[in-house]
């Protein structure tokens, strides 16, 4: 007969073969591997850990690129519905995006559409802007309508850069949350030719919706990893020398612990890059309008 203790040793064992088997075959959706050439999407192996012995560092997320506020400085709108629906607005008002995110305090829609540009019209360096109007609404009663109750404001150059928005919904731990994504569509194009960015849209502990998180970024991609959002970014490395894969900055952010509903950041770098939307629903795109003139274009915030 086998001894009981060397049976249960070797139990234990095999559980935690499964066990991180399992983690590292969730985590590979999320990421790829340093192996992977510049805008190739690579065999996806690395765990999300940023590091052997490294700790994560908490730190209040980044929100100072916000594109949006709470003046009520432009024209506001309103929206007679039952519910929030992008289908209701529909057949109110054509938009260039829409999406609704369902939470545990409340739900909201976000709402984007290009304004007026006339590309005759152009800045001192000869550059004109395409403009996209965005605001986010909540349900109120007496008359039920959807209610602005944030506005928000992108442009993008009118340049040979094509560069798409994209509206993705992301649940964590029960409730939803709304992320933009203002990136260049061709992988294979100059990363720093134009400056990815990032949105995220959380409803606060209050009820009203309000940006988390913001950042920009050379060839920025996000993904959800359990309840978690991750990005990474092009990095420039410390040397032309040496190795010359691509190296990434990462960022995991969290909802915070604190009461107002804001997010955590942990920062890291590896050769990891985020498989882009992964984990997260696509609710809606929009691509700018691009010349065909040209083949690179300077960085500029736009």
């Amino acid at each position: 007969m086998a001894d009981p203790g060397t049976s249960r040793s070797t139990n234990r064992v095999i559980l935690a073969v499964v066990v991180v088997v399992s983690l590292v075959a969730g985590a590979a959706v999320v990421f790829g591997d340093r192996g992977a050439g510049s805008g190739t999407a690579s065999t996806p192996t690395s765990t999300t850990t940023p590091g052997d012995g490294a700790t994560p560092m908490p730190r209040p997320a980044e929100t100072s690129m916000s594109w949006f506020d709470h003046a009520f400085g432009v024209e506001q709108y309103d929206f007679v519905m039952d519910e929030l629906s992008c289908d209701s607005l529909d057949e109110i008002i054509t938009v260039d995006l829409c999406g609704v995110a369902a939470t545990d305090r409340g739900d909201f829609m976000l709402v984007g559409s290009e304004s007026y540009w006339d590309p005759r019209e152009t800045d001192n360096d000869g550059v004109s802007y395409i403009p996209f109007q965005l605001s986010a609404h909540v349900m109120r009663d007496s008359p039920r309508r959807a209610v602005g109750v944030l506005d928000g404001y992108d442009e993008k150059a009118h340049t040979a850069n094509v560069a798409r928005l994209d509206l993705y919904s992301a649940r964590l731990a029960g409730s939803e949350v709304l992320i933009l994504h203002k990136h260049l569509t061709d992988d294979g194009a100059d990363a720093y030719s134009f400056w990815d960015s990032l949105q995220i849209l959380s409803m606060s502990p209050s009820g009203a919706p309000q940006v988390v998180a913001t950042y920009d970024g050379a060839r920025l991609k996000v993904a959800r990893d359990g309840d978690a959002i991750v990005l990474s970014s092009l990095r420039y490395r410390s040397s032309a020398t040496g190795d010359t894969s691509p190296w990434y900055t990462n960022l995991r952010l969290v909802p915070s612990e604190r009461p107002d509903g804001s997010w955590d950041e942990s920062p890291s770098s590896s050769g990891r890059e985020v498989v882009d939307g992964a984990g997260m629903r696509l609710l809606d795109s929009y691509t700018f309008p691009a010349t065909r003139r040209g083949t690179r274009d300077e960085p500029i915030e736009a």
